[in-house]
């Protein structure tokens, strides 16, 4: 492994992860070449910019949209949970060796210090389900490299694309339009980056080599809730106004004069109010709309005379109904459940059981438990990156027990975990039930995997785990109490 690190760009960093902030930063791109790039990958009006609009449209919606906003805060707190006084990461090792449990262990302990894991998992989180991917820059230590990752930086991924030539991350160079990278010479190694100094995960979401985030599938709905929600204070404003009739006795005036006498009243009786949509204000200034402006009509000799007639406001100016359906198709689209979004403004109380929990809290705890997989995937890259920079291991040695690892967050989700709670409850139950019939109708194998639902490793496990605490003391007053009852 390469252990020479670059030094990223400060414009390209968006966040520094050990506590130091600077101007931190994302990226795209992918060492899998197959999955990415294509011949166009290095003309950066086609793939590369595409990718980069794509990244703003996400970041512009996150940012402006407040239901979106909140469908993002509810994924990210899923996600991340309520770790409390606890680290918000773990790592399980399934193997019976300890002296590499251990190392494991420590290593992944050392990378959670790098990252700072405590105050910067919502951000990681918040941020690549935002953009669809997430990219960190590695650092080594270059004077003593068996010390494995110096540091972590969130990198732009804006602009930025795998040189499979050269084997090399790079950015776009800037020809000046935007700003951005205008004043880097091509060999400036802060704009380019070693495989190794890169690890990235995405969602598995593209769209002909351009990678996607989970938003993509909101877009249109939120585009449309945002023009109701934008029409819907004119509309109101044009409807609960009474509008007058002027029924102008012009005489046998010609229609040159009419006209002229018509504005002469006009100007004289009209509106001087106008609703200003960006700011959200009614200003007194003169301006003319349609909706809102009174209606005049000239009549003629052997009319009626001028009259002033009224027109009242008319219409159902409560109905919400189409700005409710689009929130609640946007949330549904996001993966979020609907009734989430709280439009009664009533805090519903969610207890996890089967007669309260709908379909879509099921799908949206499934859909919870999958993004946490990718996160996972981004920790154990950066774990092994660590691993065999310390050699530790080697890469090939990490694959082999990669297997047996598995980095969980520590907030278990709560349905999942009132879920397991339930299923042993109703094992033991039916366990109660058939107990009296072991050996008699029933083997002990039987009721272990047919009722308690143990494979034979599990059962091989709890064995062995059973006759350790017997001679253990520290749990030797809870035998003392089953062989009590044993002998009664």
């Amino acid at each position: 492994m390469n252990k020479v690190s670059s030094v990223v760009h400060p414009n390209n960093v968006l966040k520094n992860l050990d506590g130091e902030e600077l101007n931190s930063a994302w990226f795209s791109g992918d060492t899998n070449l197959s999955n990415f790039l294509n011949t166009n990958i290095f003309d950066k009006n086609t793939i590369v910019a595409e990718q980069a609009l794509k990244i703003d449209v996400y970041r512009r919606l996150a940012l402006h949209n407040s239901e979106v906003k909140n469908c993002v805060e509810e994924i990210v707190n899923e996600v991340v949970g309520d770790y409390q006084e606890e680290d918000p990461l773990f790592i399980e090792y399934k193997g019976d060796d300890k002296s590499i449990e251990k190392a494991i262990t420590d290593a992944f302990n050392e990378i959670c210090s790098l990252l700072h894991i405590r105050s910067t998992l919502h951000d990681i989180v918040e941020r690549a389900y935002i953009d669809g991917q997430i990219i960190l820059h590695l650092t080594y230590a270059d004077s003593s490299p068996r010390k494995g990752i110096k540091s972590i930086d969130i990198i732009e991924p804006k602009f930025l694309y795998f040189d499979p030539k050269e084997n090399i991350y790079r950015y776009i160079q800037d020809s000046g339009e935007s700003g951005l990278y205008c004043t880097a010479t091509p060999i400036d190694k802060r704009l380019q980056f070693s495989p190794e100094e890169i690890a990235r995960v995405d969602f598995g979401l593209y769209e002909k080599n351009i990678c996607l985030s989970y938003l993509e599938f909101g877009i249109k709905n939120a585009n449309i809730l945002q023009n109701l929600e934008d029409l819907l204070v004119p509309l109101r404003f044009s409807r609960s106004i009474s509008r007058r009739v002027f029924n102008v006795d012009v005489g046998n005036l010609p229609p040159k004069r009419v006209d002229e006498v018509m504005k002469q009243v006009q100007n004289k009786f009209k509106y001087k109010k106008f609703y200003n949509q960006e700011t959200g204000e009614i200003s007194n200034q003169q301006h003319i709309t349609a909706m809102v402006e009174d209606y005049w009509f000239p009549n003629r000799a052997g009319g009626k005379g001028t009259s002033v007639d009224v027109l009242d406001e008319s219409g159902n100016l409560g109905e919400l109904s189409d700005i409710t359906y689009y929130v609640k198709k946007l949330y549904r689209s996001l993966n979020v459940p609907s009734n989430r979004s709280n439009l009664e403004d009533i805090d519903k109380v969610f207890d996890f059981e089967a007669t309260s929990t709908s379909k879509e809290d099921i799908k949206f705890f499934g859909f919870i438990t999958r993004i946490r997989h990718v996160y996972s995937k981004l920790f154990m890259e950066v774990l092994k990156r660590h691993v065999v920079a310390k050699n530790i291991m080697t890469e090939k040695e990490f694959g082999v027990i990669e297997g047996d690892l598995n980095i969980r967050f520590t907030a278990q989700n709560q349905f999942i975990e009132k879920m397991e709670q339930s299923n042993l409850r109703d094992r033991m139950d039916i366990f109660a039930q058939v107990e009296p019939q072991i050996g008699k109708l029933f083997s002990v194998d039987f009721i272990f995997k047919k009722v308690i639902g143990m494979t034979d490793e599990d059962i091989d496990a709890m064995m062995k785990q059973i006759e350790a605490e017997e001679k253990d003391k520290k749990y030797a007053k809870f035998y003392q109490v089953k062989d009590e009852e044993d002998d009664f």
